[in-house]
């Protein structure tokens, strides 16, 4: 059995995707996104890495 590599990113959404509250985001008017996420995803997404 042969497997192909598959490059894959992880990242942690509290304090890296979105900004830490210190507790849950349950409301999505709660939920701030931090600053540069929206580009650096878009240049993942062009580049294939995810």
């Amino acid at each position: 059995m042969s497997f192909e590599k598959q490059k894959a990113i992880f990242l942690d959404r509290d304090g890296v995707l979105i900004q830490e509250r210190g507790e849950y985001t349950w409301l999505l008017e709660d939920l701030k996104i931090n600053p540069g996420v929206t580009e650096a995803l878009l240049d993942f997404s062009k580049k294939a890495i995810c």
